[in-house]
């Protein structure tokens, strides 16, 4: 059986195939002959595709009491089979991927279901919770990418609607360019390895939110004027910090505190802890580089002095070595 994507199906008509993707919703139409069938509106990274089921198929029972919104990846067989300039599959079976207990690497939801932009960035976020020191955090990462609430949602939904990376996988592209310079800048300022990993930890979930309130497309899950995206981080994040603090309470005290700190107004000043200097400033870097932001751009629209705003830095930093 050839393991087939949505693009490629053309290529294999009259075979039989495999097919791993998302059931994104069902119909329940009639055929030009009387004869009742389902077709289920099928999508991988590679676009979208069609399978119908028949009355003769044991499936054809099961699918009015489908919960869609718990299938984030299944699997479909069947034969792919052309009407015309109609492409679809013959589905003869579907099932749920489900990804196996993890403990000592890293288990995140199928390159596949990634959208292009950000499959780069899907293969840097696998490497980096394989990588995780801690073996708590590496599984507090795993339990929350697999979590139906978060996972796939996280790899398709857009950073914004109409400013940096408003793109669908935007916004995991944009946590992971987060990630990688706050590894560059904590080890020019020579924290350690744990101290980087908590910040990167806190620049992938701070953006959690928008998952509810940018979404992948329009129209948005939830009203934005309603529903700030910082708060919703936390209420999707709080079940898994929950299961952190039990098996590592030191972890899960620092990084609640620093999504705390990062979904409120406050100042970064009187921080506890320097990786929200960091999210706060990858954030800004990485926003304007999508855009094309440049020096030039804040030279001309901002007056400073610049005296007074080195002073401003170095007595942030003072307070950060107390």
């Amino acid at each position: 059986m050839i393991l087939a994507n949505s693009q490629s199906l053309g290529q294999h008509i009259g075979d039989d195939v495999h097919l791993q993707c998302r059931l994104c919703r069902q119909e329940s139409l009639v055929s030009q002959y009387g004869k009742p069938y389902f077709r289920l509106h099928l999508a991988d990274s590679y676009g979208k595709s069609y399978g119908l089921v028949w009355p003769n198929n044991a499936l054809y029972e099961y699918l009015p009491n489908l919960e869609l919104d718990q299938l984030p990846t299944i699997e479909v067989t069947g034969r792919v089979a052309q009407l015309s300039h109609y492409i679809y599959i013959k589905v003869a079976s579907l099932s749920l991927i489900t990804p196996p207990h993890v403990i000592n690497g890293a288990q995140v939801l199928p390159r596949m279901l990634v959208p292009f932009p950000a499959q780069d960035a899907h293969i840097w976020l696998v490497n980096f919770i394989s990588s995780l020191s801690s073996d708590a955090l590496r599984s507090f990462m795993t339990r929350a990418l697999l979590d139906p609430n978060i996972g796939l949602r996280y790899f398709r939904a857009r950073a914004s609607v109409n400013s940096h990376h408003n793109y669908q996988g935007g916004l995991l592209n944009h946590s992971v360019e987060m990630a990688r310079l706050i590894s560059a800048m904590g080890k020019e300022l020579e924290l350690t390895p744990l101290e980087i990993e908590l910040s990167q930890v806190g620049a992938l979930l701070h953006d959690l939110g928008k998952v509810l309130v940018v979404g992948e497309s329009n129209p948005r899950p939830l009203p934005w004027k309603l529903f700030r995206h910082e708060a919703q981080s936390l209420f999707l994040i709080a079940p898994h910090l929950s299961k952190l603090n039990t098996d590592d309470p030191m972890l899960g005290w620092v990084l609640t505190h620093l999504l705390d700190r990062l979904a409120s107004a406050k100042s970064s000043i009187d921080s506890h802890f320097i990786g929200e200097d960091l999210i706060r400033h990858a954030d800004y870097l990485s926003a304007a580089s999508d855009v094309g932001k440049s020096l030039a751009d804040l030279v001309k629209n901002v007056s400073f002095d610049r005296a007074s705003s080195l002073g401003w830095v170095d007595q942030g930093l003072a307070g950060y070595a107390e």
